[in-house]
């Protein structure tokens, strides 16, 4: 995202969200100090109101009218990043406002919403009417020829096909395993303990760490198998919410993706499938 707006020479207003950002007030807030920037600055812009008790009493509302106040004061074209917006939870109101500002936005502005998770029902208007873009991670996925061009970049003298096949074209996976500084193949590297740890120290960040201990062990046993059903997953962990887990990582866009089929298969993407090789830690 930085680099597809850096190329472009957009100036951009980036908010990292976390969970204290669901309250107004704190989205309110950021969002003013973004504006405020150096960086960010094309007009002076005015100060955001905090929310009054009827601001909050239609949340949708004073965000939307956030929003509005920004376009006014920005000269285009400018684009705003909500990164992490998983983060934000369930917040009906926040969600809501930002979907229904997009309809206000002048041509030339764009906000970028990076998420784990899919967009919320509040968008289900704005999809609708062909003011969001959906991008999933398959579209993210490097090919062959992005895969050699990263391996360039980093001086390797790897075949990208190689490297793009063993992480199923996962960048974040591809750059740990070049980050291994090892003068073995991708194969070899992809096995030995460095790169295998920094891997597991992935998943372990972004998926064991949010589940509890019992799932952590479900998904260590279901690993073993190159792909799993819900029935499968059950029946190897002992579980009886594996399946809903894999569900839940999938739609996450976790690691794990599912096969359609008669019957869905889960599958953990290619360099995850070694993680029972830590099971014991």
């Amino acid at each position: 995202m930085a680099t597809y707006l850096q190329s472009r020479a957009i100036p951009c207003l980036w908010l990292q969200l976390d969970a204290g950002d669901a309250d107004p007030a704190s989205f309110a807030h950021f969002l003013q100090l973004a504006a405020a920037t150096p960086k960010s600055v094309s007009a002076r812009p005015r100060a955001l109101a905090p929310p009054s008790a009827d601001d909050l009493r239609d949340v949708s509302a004073y965000v939307r009218r956030c929003l509005r106040r920004l376009a006014a004061d920005r000269q285009l074209p400018w684009a705003l990043v909500l990164d992490n917006v998983q983060e934000l939870g369930d917040a009906p109101g926040l969600h809501g406002g930002i979907a229904a500002a997009l309809a206000e936005l002048p041509d030339g502005a764009r906000v970028f919403a990076v998420s784990r998770e899919p967009p919320t029902p509040a968008c289900a208007r704005a999809m609708a009417s062909q003011q969001v873009e959906l991008f999933d991670e398959t579209m993210l996925r490097f090919d062959d020829t992005d895969a050699q061009q990263l391996v360039d970049l980093h001086g390797r003298d790897w075949r990208g096909a190689e490297l793009r096949e063993l992480t199923d074209g996962w960048a974040v996976a591809m750059i740990l395993l070049i980050a291994a500084r090892t003068e073995l193949g991708p194969s070899a590297a992809l096995r030995s303990g460095t790169a295998r740890e920094r891997l597991f120290a992935s998943f372990a960040t972004e998926v064991l760490a949010s589940i509890s201990a019992g799932q952590a062990q479900a998904l260590m046993c279901i690993a073993y198998l190159p792909s799993a059903t819900a029935a499968m997953a059950v029946a190897v962990s002992g579980d009886a919410r594996a399946g809903e887990l894999l569900a839940d990582l999938t739609r996450r866009s976790l690691f794990t993706e599912c096969r359609e089929g008669t019957v869905a298969a889960y599958t953990f993407h290619a360099p995850f499938q070694r993680i029972p090789a830590r099971a014991g830690d």
